[in-house]
């Protein structure tokens, strides 16, 4: 759990929330749209602007998975 106060998130904090491994998660820190930061020898993101990232890649996939039902049923179609 993370406390409300709380305004960045580690790199553990990020891997435990998407339920993913630690290296997966330093994976993401290195992405050009990931809103992270390193700072000295540690990889930081802000807790408000990780959260607005997850929702907008929930988003987009949820849109893509629409958009594939749609192809998929086109093609069947034909």
């Amino acid at each position: 759990m993370i406390p409300e106060k709380k305004i960045v998130l580690t790199v553990s904090e990020v891997a435990d929330i998407l339920n993913i491994c630690k290296p997966y998660a330093y994976n993401l820190f290195a992405e050009p749209d990931f809103p992270g930061m390193k700072i000295g020898n540690r990889y930081l993101v802000r807790k408000d602007k990780f959260f607005s990232w997850m929702e907008n890649h929930l988003k987009e996939d949820a849109d893509n998975e629409t958009e594939k039902g749609k192809s998929q049923e086109t093609a069947s179609r034909a």
